[in-house]
């Protein structure tokens, strides 16, 4: 897999499919000496509430983009999940009060703590569920992989010896699945390897290293993570291309890339100049939407993109009788979000003595020193594999449908995300400047 590079802010940090937050505290309490600190209540079946996950999800959207607008500013290609970093976040709400827990609500678009947990936990579970398996061919021909992953997982790590409210480890368990993990942050490579490990595993290995050890120190006292795994075939063959496909980079160059194809009747609009395709993959309920704007027009529709643009653009979506040519992708972005959540307007959450997390501990001692956000993605004939975690670390202290096929080629910068299309959450953001890095 190709690395486009650690992307590092202020605080530092790493940005993968997956999601970690940490926090620390002035002085430990020794009380427990336990591998697991859990909850004896089981995670609650939260019948779905669709009014309830549509609002969820459309803050979501919003906040998707809004970020996306910090990120831009990296002029590569980048890829990452708004649907983990949100997750993270969820997991921290839990236990945040006061103005701490009012600005995470704003920058995340969070509706009420009272719906927040049952709605995400809703929403997690349905998007876990199974796909059904795909008939077999009547011919018996071997027939492509296209069976469907999606995994979603949530795990807490707690200071040895440090005391958590109970009300805590309820909520992560009744909501979220989560245990809390003990380990000792005194050790920083062990603690480090030890949620590494349960990262790894939750993404079949495609996100190894989520967590540096120097993240971490003997002043951290939870670490909350989130990972999300997704493989899918496409619902519709694509073939690779014998031949190269040239790819106008965003820096002006031209490369080869290798390609693939496919033929058929694909949602298909012309919005405000850009192009927007939508790929189902197997199953129906997930997709792969491309925006590609007209050449040299990048950055003005990076300008405009906005929750609404989007929601405006997808409902445009029609059947069109097209032929789809795009470059396969395999790359990787990190990033510390810190600074880019400061930016949105979350600010409280990083201050020793302002922060209030009092809900995890049930004191003032917590704040966020690191936000590790990881994710990658490959895309070929087969269909997509791709992987997300973060990690929170706390510390004390349309045009007409033409009579013949339309011809849309992605060679040249554009942007895409991966969705489910049942409740408009997105999963993965991404931008493609150059598919050769």
């Amino acid at each position: 897999m190709k690395r486009s590079g650690w992307h590092w802010m202020a605080l530092g940090g790493a940005l993968s499919l997956a999601c970690s937050l940490s926090l620390s505290v002035p002085t430990p309490q020794p009380t427990v000496d336990a591998s697991l600190l859990r909850s004896d209540r089981p995670r609650l079946a939260v019948q779905e509430d669709m009014a309830a996950i549509d609002a969820l999800t459309l803050g979501q959207r919003a906040f998707a983009f809004e970020l996306y607008q910090v990120l831009r500013a990296d002029d590569g290609n980048l890829i990452y999940s708004p649907y983990s970093i949100a997750g993270a976040f969820a997991l921290a709400q839990a236990g945040a009060r006061g103005e701490t827990a009012l600005e995470i609500a704003r920058v995340f678009h969070f509706p009420e703590a009272t719906t927040l947990h049952p709605t995400f936990s809703a929403l997690d579970q349905s998007l876990s569920k199974p796909m059904p398996a795909a008939e077999p061919d009547p011919s018996g021909t071997p027939q492509p992989d296209r069976s469907f992953q999606l995994r979603v997982a949530n795990a807490a790590w707690g200071q040895r010896g440090y005391d958590f409210e109970a009300s805590y480890l309820d909520l992560l368990a009744e909501y979220y699945g989560a245990g809390l993990h003990v380990v000792d942050f005194a050790d920083p490579a062990a603690a480090a390897g030890e949620i590494n490990r349960w990262v790894a595993d939750q993404t079949a290995d495609r996100i190894t290293d989520l967590v540096p050890p120097d993240q971490l120190s003997a002043d951290t006292r939870l670490a909350l993570t989130n990972a999300v795994y997704f493989k899918a075939g496409w619902a519709d063959e694509f073939v690779a291309l014998p031949d190269p496909l040239p790819f106008a980079t965003g820096a002006g160059a031209l490369v080869d890339s290798s390609g693939i194809l496919t033929s058929g009747f694909l949602p298909y609009a012309f919005v405000d100049g850009v192009q927007i395709v939508e790929v189902p993959y197997a199953g129906g309920r997930m997709s792969f939407v491309a925006l590609l704007p007209e050449t040299g027009e990048l950055a003005a529709f990076e300008d405009r993109l906005t929750q609404a643009w989007f929601d405006n653009a997808i409902a445009g979506l029609a059947a069109t009788d097209l032929i789809l040519t795009m470059p396969t992708l395999d790359y990787e972005s990190r990033y510390g979000l810190a600074p880019a959540l400061q930016t949105l307007g979350l600010q409280t959450a990083f201050e020793s003595g302002l922060a209030d997390f009092s809900g995890i501990d049930g004191t003032r001692d917590l704040f966020i020193s690191a936000i590790l956000h990881q994710a990658n993605i490959t895309l070929d004939e087969t269909g997509t594999e791709a992987a997300a975690a973060t990690a929170l670390i706390m510390e004390a202290g349309a045009a007409p449908v033409p009579s013949e096929p339309l011809r849309l080629t992605l060679d040249r910068p554009y942007l895409y995300v991966i969705r489910d299309r049942a409740s408009g959450a997105l999963l993965f953001v991404g931008r493609v400047v150059d598919p050769t890095r």
